[in-house]
């Protein structure tokens, strides 16, 4: 699809999804492990984002999932849902490992989901952030994103604040 840095965005494929669950349990203990029990956040993995499921997705017709591949290695994700019947394009995950983070991969993730929203003529891709990861949050928000309303987010025993933001993409 893309690349920039050595970093190159394409869609995920079945062969990944190893990789992508190890990637979203290290990013999952390193950002959200500050306020939510590490056992929600694995059980939360094995149910939600269990190899079947990871491959259910991968399978769905309105949904697309990318990966950043740097050095070799699954360095970032993105997991993106289309509802044609509310015209709504969500951004469901951007998850950059730690050690790649604050080198580009996210922004190039991010840039690589709006341009497959234009490409479906989306005006605008919406997204969900808990509020106590406040560095996401700053990050959305300079790259245009402005929060429309909070609810909460459940992760099997944990509630948290989650921000819904929005960047219209589109214009005629």
């Amino acid at each position: 699809m893309s690349s920039d840095n050595n970093v190159q965005i394409r869609l995920a494929e079945v062969n990944d999804i190893p990789e992508v669950r190890e990637l979203l349990r290290v990013t999952w203990h390193d950002t959200y492990g500050k306020y939510i029990p590490g056992a929600d956040l694995d059980t939360y993995l094995d149910t939600v984002y269990s190899e079947a499921k990871l491959a259910e997705i991968l399978d769905a017709e309105r949904e697309d999932c990318f990966v950043a591949v740097s050095d070799g290695n699954i360095s970032g994700w993105t997991r993106l849902r289309r509802d044609d019947d509310n015209d709504i394009f969500y951004l469901i995950s951007l998850y950059v490992l730690p050690e790649y983070q604050g080198k580009g991969t996210g922004k190039l993730l991010l840039e690589n989901a709006i341009s497959f929203g234009l490409e479906y003529r989306f005006e605008k891709i919406t997204l969900g952030v808990m509020e106590a990861n406040s560095d996401s949050v700053e990050w959305y928000k300079r790259q245009g994103f402005t929060v429309v309303r909070d609810e909460p987010f459940t992760w099997v025993n944990t509630t948290v604040n989650h921000l819904i933001m929005e960047k219209v993409i589109f214009t005629q």
